[in-house]
């Protein structure tokens, strides 16, 4: 990620400070990047932000200020990154659908585990899917215990105010073997092919993020819906009727990225983006102190 690190002009110099702000983390469609040349570009891990000195930027040191929540805004920017480009890949989608453009034969870029499934994965350990890039275990968010209401899909680019703090909570993301795709490694120093599962609760703290997650999500499964019945003359349903979630199945979700799903829409950039927040969220390596 890169952050602005203009300097201050010379007649303000003695009296302003710079501040540091990330830049270019959102989808350019939504903002669009502040910095020029002056960006500076740091590691995309919370522990990195957290530790960083402003004699680093020996342009602006001495007058850099780096607020004391950056950190967990660039965290917020990221999770609205994944947002952004679920977002677009629905678009894309529902376009194609109802344009009857690049439909080809079917080729589910995102589906819904039944129980059994998910049950098989928890217990082996395992991913037995071909062509997954992500699997995303994102329950629908519950009703509010007073108004009995669920909370309502949030993409806005302030800091939300509903995160929940819990202890106990799984990992944002695990790697799991693919046990499809076995590479030839004669040497036995390549690591296996592994798939990244993320954990909704802990990835998004915000319930009108997960809101926002959920109903991308929905949304994807239900132009996937359509485009069967579109082959069944018989079915007269239309695609806004569709969209509404049986609510059956589990509550994990398998993103696909393959030369078959990419002439819909491609999936990969979403990927990315959630392999971004990983990243960022990972314990990684700490230096001792």
């Amino acid at each position: 990620m890169s952050v602005p690190s203009a300097e201050p002009s010379k007649r303000s110099r003695e009296s302003v400070s710079a501040t540091l702000a990330p830049d270019g983390v959102l989808h350019p469609k939504y903002v669009s990047r502040k910095a020029g040349g002056g960006a500076a570009y740091i590691l995309c891990w919370r522990k990195a932000i957290e530790n960083l000195q402003p004699e680093t930027y020996k342009r602006i040191a001495g007058r850099v200020l780096l607020p004391p929540s950056l950190s967990d805004y660039i965290a917020h920017l990221l999770r609205l990154r994944v947002l952004q480009e679920l977002e677009l890949l629905t678009e894309q989608l529902e376009w194609a659908m109802r344009k009857r453009k690049n439909l080809g034969d079917y080729a589910p870029i995102l589906r819904r585990l039944s129980k059994a499934e998910w049950g098989s994965i928890s217990s082996t350990g395992t991913l037995p899917y071909g062509g997954a890039v992500a699997v995303l275990v994102a329950p629908r968010p519950n009703r509010d215990r007073v108004t009995k209401e669920r909370p309502q899909p949030s993409m806005s680019a302030q800091p939300p105010e509903d995160e929940e703090q819990r202890e106990g909570l799984p990992p944002v993301s695990v790697l799991m073997p693919n046990s499809t795709i076995s590479v030839p490694d004669e040497t036995g120093l390549l690591p296996p092919l592994t798939i990244p599962l993320y954990n909704s609760i802990s990835a998004f703290p915000s319930r009108s993020q997960r809101a926002a997650l959920y109903d991308f999500l929905t949304r994807i499964l239900a132009v996937q819906r359509f485009f069967k019945r579109l082959r069944d003359p018989k079915r007269t349903e239309s695609l806004e009727e569709t969209k509404e979630d049986s609510g059956k199945g589990s509550h994990a979700f398998v993103l696909y990225s393959d030369k078959q799903t990419a002439r819909k829409a491609d999936s990969a950039a979403v990927a990315l983006a959630l392999w971004r927040l990983r990243m960022y969220e990972s314990e990684g390596w700490a230096p001792e102190e």
